[in-house]
Parts: C-alpha cells; sequence; structure tokens
C-alpha cells in the first residue's frame, strides 16, 4: 500500500523552545478529532524537529552569497535553481526567481513555528485547527441541503420551497461527483474526498492509497449558488491513522531515530523517513496555497527538478514533498556524525558533487 500526502478543498466560511502545538494549533476538547495526551506530545517532538529540518533548509538560503558548490548544489538537485559560480549570482533569471519563492516558503514554515501566524489566511494570529483522525468531519450526501453560516439549511431562493442541495451550490467549485462530499462542523463547511471518509484508503491508479494527513483550506459558506466571490479562511492539518500509529518501514518516528549513514554503508533518503517529516511536508501546504503535491516518489522529485532553456520551471517550487526531501538532505549535511557527511545530492548518501551546476 502506498501511503501518500492529501490535501481536499474545504468550501467554507529556529524559534523559542516555549512555542508549542498549544500556540501554534487550537485542538478540540470535544466532538471527533480530538488528539489525546500522548498524541499531544508527539506534536511537540514533531514541531521540534520542523524547527531542525526549515533551520538547516534556511542555513543553505543564507549561504547564497558564499558562492560554496557543496551546499548550493542541493538547489539544483532539489528545486533546478543554477548558479554562476564564476561570476557570482544566478545562471539565469528563472533561477532567482525559483530561488526567492524556496525562500519565501521556508520563511513561512519558519515564521509559522515561531508563532508568527499565517499571513494568507484571514485571521492571520488565529491558531488553526489541527485535528487528530478525520472525525470531525461526517460524511453527506451531494443532494442533502446544504448548511449556511448558521449551520442550518440554506434556503432555495430559485424556486421559493425546500432548501438548496450541497450540489446546488458547490458544483461550480467541485464541478464533479466523482468525489464524495462531507461536513465539518467545526469549520462550518465542506471538504471533498475519494473515500468513504477523508482519511479512507481508496484506489487510485490500480493503487491503494491512504493519506496520512490532508490540509484544509476553508471558505465562507455561500447563501447563493452563483455568488462570484469566495473567501479564505483559516486553513487547518488533520492527522490520518499513519500518523498517529507507531511508525512502520520505511519510516521511523523522530529526527533521532535516524540511524545515521556510514561512508561504507551509504543509504537512500527515502529509506528512513521520520513522521516528523511527515508533519513538516504539511506545514508547508499550510503556510502556503500555492504548495501542492505534484510528486511523491524521490527520484520522480529530482527528475522533475528542472528548470529548462527556456526558463519554465516544472514547479518543484511548488511541491509539498520536494521540501520535505530537500530539508531533510540538509539535515544530514549539517548533522556529520563520527566525522562522516552524508551527502545526499542525488538522494542517496555517498552521492558526489557530479551534477552540473551551471548552464
Amino acid at each position: 500500500m502506498r501511503l501518500s500526502f492529501s490535501r481536499f478543498c474545504v468550501l467554507a466560511l529556529c524559534g523559542a523552545a516555549s512555542i508549542s502545538r498549544a500556540s501554534l494549533f487550537t485542538l478540540v476538547t470535544e466532538g471527533g478529532g480530538q488528539c489525546d495526551s500522548s498524541m499531544q506530545t508527539t506534536l511537540d517532538q514533531w514541531i521540534s524537529d520542523s524547527k531542525e529540518l526549515v533551520a538547516a533548509a534556511l542555513w543553505a538560503v543564507e549561504q547564497r552569497s558564499s558562492n560554496n558548490e557543496e551546499i548550493l548544489a542541493f538547489f539544483t538537485s532539489y528545486f533546478g535553481i543554477k548558479f554562476d559560480y564564476e561570476n557570482g549570482g544566478f545562471a539565469n533569471s528563472a533561477s532567482g526567481i525559483v530561488f526567492a519563492t524556496v525562500r519565501n516558503t521556508l520563511t513561512l514554515v519558519s515564521n509559522f513555528l515561531n508563532g508568527q501566524g499565517i499571513p494568507e489566511a484571514m485571521n492571520p494570529t488565529t491558531p488553526p485547527y489541527l485535528f487528530c483522525g478525520d472525525g470531525a468531519y461526517s460524511a453527506t450526501g451531494w443532494y442533502a441541503s446544504v448548511l449556511g453560516f448558521d449551520g442550518k439549511p440554506v434556503p432555495n431562493l430559485d424556486t421559493g420551497e425546500g432548501y438548496y442541495t450541497v450540489w446546488d451550490m458547490y458544483k461550480q467549485e467541485v464541478v464533479t461527483q466523482a468525489k464524495n462530499p462531507f461536513y465539518s462542523a467545526v469549520q462550518n463547511g465542506y471538504a471533498f474526498g475519494l473515500g468513504k471518509t477523508p482519511c479512507a484508503t481508496r484506489v487510485v491508479d490500480g493503487e491503494e492509497v491512504a493519506p496520512a494527513a490532508f490540509v484544509t483550506r476553508p471558505y465562507f459558506p455561500k447563501s447563493l449558488p452563483d455568488e462570484g466571490f469566495v473567501i479564505d479562511w483559516n486553513p487547518s492539518m488533520t492527522l490520518c491513522d499513519m500518523m498517529l500509529e507507531a511508525p512502520e518501514a520505511p519510516y521511523v518516528a523522530l529526527l533521532k531515530d535516524i540511524a545515521y549513514p556510514t561512508k561504507d554503508s551509504p543509504i537512500n533518503l527515502d529509506s528512513q523517513v521520520p513522521l516528523s517529516t511527515s508533519f513538516y511536508h504539511e506545514l508547508t501546504h499550510l503556510v502556503s496555497k500555492a504548495v501542492e503535491d505534484n510528486w511523491y516518489d524521490l527520484n520522480a522529485i529530482i527528475k522533475n527538478a528542472v528548470i529548462d532553456a527556456a526558463g519554465d520551471s516544472q514547479g518543484a517550487e511548488n511541491n509539498a514533498e520536494s521540501y520535505m526531501f530537500f530539508s531533510l538532505a540538509l539535515w544530514y549535511y549539517r548533522n556529520p556524525n563520527d566525522g562522516y557527511r552524508a551527502t545526499f545530492y542525488r538522494g542517496k548518501s555517498n552521492d558526489p558533487l557530479r551534477i552540473s551546476t551551471t548552464s
């Protein structure tokens, strides 16, 4: 079974140690989606690991002016950014633009982890919800009465009879009924996904896929189907079963649980994936709606980290898993063990600096 990270569209309405999940997230205390005390402790550990990951990534950002190829090559490997090592700066204008996007996204993650909120949110300083399990969502039907701002059915003003349905209200946004609608009372909005529940395993392209977690990005509920404006509300994060249970290979719990590779025993970057890095993956979604899930596979991530001769990027700078593996590779680089430094330039710990980093 392939485990992946999914995002659902919801329609409706390195920092100080004291910053923890209590100040970064709103946890529900009743109803579905509650996190028990053990999970809350784990969240604090994931937040600590995420601070290490983003600190390693931003450290590399700060090295841009150093012209140090050993460090800057990571940007080429995971985002396709090319540098002019002879004259300094970037090899082309597109690389400069992509670098700025990467720097901005990482800064947003760092700022959030330091308690500075999410600038894109309508209420930037209001902590987003974090749910453990998808119990905060209840399945509903496309032709069930749609609920509005007050949690009550919205009268059908077109017919003067009955109420608008979920399909009436959201068919312009969702387009197809291939996905199932779910309602979240605490967020006063709807999510749409392929499974029987948002976290349920489903078959995609012949494979069983179980979401590890997802970020919702709510909108205000509409009062009429043809309302032309949709306003973002605060995003939220939901952790599915894989994130709530003991990790199974290739996953480990935390960065400290990684067995650092040696010169004689190299490993692939995706052979030990801490659950905390999966949480970090979701943080990139949480802070920026531009960050999507284009590729999960490490080989695909490196293959698609390309800016072509025309200056077009494949979009690695907006791929959550690219940020996760980039930051993890730099964490290894910044934390050598017994004098050995892992260099995951192409996804393996003993990769030599063999890639071309100039145009």
